[in-house]
């Protein structure tokens, strides 16, 4: 019980954290920030000289990776929750920026022979563990991508750098993969995901929202089998949850509360909530850990965590006019509920035909992750900017929203989706097409979609004759599509005269394409430096920098879990925002 506890406590902990923020609460408060521990893995191939080795949440640091004479530096790894690289394939590059998370880390850069090449592996280590044999080579060895799984959790992708290294893998023994090394660093990057849970019925109002969050290895189920949708979260749940967000970090202080004691499964979350100031205690001396917590209390406590923790600047406005219930948010927690509309972390329901926004109801586990998975969506989704926030159906534990979907066309996208106005206004714009009713809003974009799209913002001018590539036909949909793009110079082939119109596009070469489209219409572009807060900004290709600090500059992307992610793929809900982002703030401005 004490085991499971721990992990579904993981989830709940990050409601309890709201009640912290009360205005009544007299816990461990202030501007104190605890420090985290940078250290560097030694090698006998190189050196990694550090910056700073204490620093806070949402410091930057630098690292000086020296290799060895007859060496080179492949890639800078830093180890956490999910591995992540600092540097990408043949940046040759020694010095590296990063920013450091709510949790201590450790470095190691992977220095290899000049004549090898190198594999870095990014994976959520909570849910199993990867291996390459061997882990650099020469050019055209064998290697074994070896992987072991936790349950309930199964390898659902693997995505690859270069882009078609991953569709050559040839399946081996026990759930092995091989392929042969190219002449160039390699990414591999291994999704894991799990199976569904008895009691969240697919067409629950909830689902996608507690599967995307337990995805993201924030919640947990129960069990293997149920995740307990109804049930309510508590304090201490709430105060797990938000330091399994941090990184689980190192606990040096001790908590003085009454009823929160060494050895208890709750202790350290508690302790490190408390003393990073997201959460207080009562005047009382109290924590009360196994108390209900309510909407305005976790949405107190997110926001702390958003501002003290994650240094992510709060953008509020007073968007609390259309709720009946207004008056009825306490005085400490209205600036944060204004933060949670503005956010869409909130967006209340309706009852007896008025909006309201129930600040004082109990918040439950289905409820909870649809904040948490909201709350992210600002970074795991391109949200456009500067429109109404979805409408998240928020009820109390009595009364269930009403499940039928108002606003919407499409059978895949719920009028609370976050790409919901996007995917309504890029149909409308004729940028994209539905299929069959369905808008596939988590399908991949490829290359020859993203030309197909680029051509439409450009209404689609005359195309004549054609370009040598082997791979594209005259009577493809996107022939007219990849002739303009390469013959204005946004977009180009490759070396073998191909166009691989069929391959998944990332997000940095897709902001690269739409980069280029903007200087081709000549619309005003601003350069940015605002790239440096993103932990992997220096994964990002070199020829990528420019345009990814311009859409961040202009809100087109707000990037995934606080990373960037440029090697990500593309899907179509993420499409959809930013080409309504950027209709509004740069083409139609």
């Amino acid at each position: 019980m004490l085991k499971r506890m721990s992990y579904a406590g993981m989830v709940l902990l990050l409601i309890i954290a709201l009640m912290g923020s009360l205005g009544v609460l007299t816990g461990v408060r202030g501007d104190s920030r605890q420090s985290y521990s940078l250290t560097a893995e030694e090698s006998e191939s190189g050196t990694i000289t550090l910056s700073d080795q204490s620093l806070h949440a949402g410091d930057t640091f630098t690292v000086e990776a020296q290799p060895a004479e007859g060496y080179r530096t492949a890639f800078v790894v830093a180890d956490s929750l999910t591995a992540r690289t600092l540097t990408e394939p043949n940046r040759r590059k020694t010095v590296f920026t990063g920013v450091m998370p709510a949790h201590d880390i450790t470095l190691q850069a992977l220095f290899v022979p000049e004549e090898e090449y190198a594999v870095a592996l990014l994976y959520n280590t909570l849910r199993g563990d990867c291996q390459a044999e061997p882990a650099h080579a020469a050019a055209g060895t064998p290697v074994v991508l070896n992987t072991s799984v936790k349950e309930p959790y199964q390898v659902s992708r693997i995505a690859s750098t270069p882009e078609d290294l991953a569709e050559t893998m040839v399946a081996g023994e026990n759930g092995s993969r091989m392929f042969t090394m190219p002449q160039e660093d390699v990414v591999l990057e291994i999704g894991m995901t799990r199976d569904a849970f008895q009691d969240v019925p697919d067409d629950a109002w909830y689902a996608s929202y507690v599967y995307d969050i337990v995805d993201k290895g924030i919640m947990a189920g129960i069990s293997s089998t149920e995740f307990q949708p109804d049930g309510q979260m508590t304090r201490a749940q709430a105060a797990q949850i938000l330091y399994t967000m941090a990184g689980s970090p190192a606990v040096n202080t001790a908590t003085r509360f009454n009823d929160v004691f060494p050895g208890q499964w709750h202790y350290n979350p508690i302790t490190w909530c408390t003393s990073s100031g997201v959460m207080a205690g009562y005047s009382s001396g109290d924590f009360l850990p196994d108390a209900a917590i309510t909407r305005q209390q976790m949405v107190s406590v997110l926001y702390k965590y958003t501002t003290k923790i994650l240094k992510d600047p709060a953008s509020e406005r007073d968007g609390l006019e259309s709720f009946a219930d207004r008056d009825s948010i306490s005085s400490y927690a209205r600036t944060s509920m204004q933060w949670a509309v503005a956010r869409g972390i909130i967006s209340g329901t309706r009852e007896n035909g008025q909006l309201i926004i129930q600040p004082q109801g109990v918040v439950s586990r289905a409820q909870m992750a649809i904040m948490l998975s909201s709350m992210l969506s600002e970074e795991s989704h391109e949200k456009p900017a500067e429109t109404d926030p979805p409408e998240t159906p928020s009820p109390d534990l009595t009364a269930a929203p009403d499940p039928v979907d108002e606003g919407t066309d499409f059978k895949d996208v719920k009028s609370y989706s976050w790409y919901r106005s996007a995917a309504d206004y890029c149909v409308a714009q004729n940028y994209m097409t539905a299929d069959d009713g369905r808008f596939l809003p988590d399908k991949e974009v490829t290359r020859g979609q993203a030309a197909q799209m680029l051509y439409s913002l450009a209404d689609k001018p005359a195309v004549s004759g054609t370009v040598p590539f082997t791979d594209i036909a005259e009577n493809d949909y996107y022939h007219d599509a990849v002739t303009w793009c390469v013959r204005q110079d946004i977009a180009a082939g490759f070396d073998d005269n191909t166009f691989r119109p069929d391959i998944p596009i990332s997000r940095q070469q897709f902001v690269a394409l739409l980069h280029r489209y903007t200087r081709f219409r000549g619309y005003a572009i601003e350069p940015s430096d605002e790239l440096s807060r993103f932990p992997d900004s220096g994964t990002v290709t070199a020829y990528a920098s420019v345009p990814m600090g311009w859409a961040v500059h202009y809100r087109l992307i707000a990037g995934i879990r606080g990373n960037l992610e440029p090697f990500g793929t593309l899907t179509r809900g993420q499409m959809a925002c930013i080409l309504q982002s950027y209709d509004k703030q740069i083409a139609k401005k």
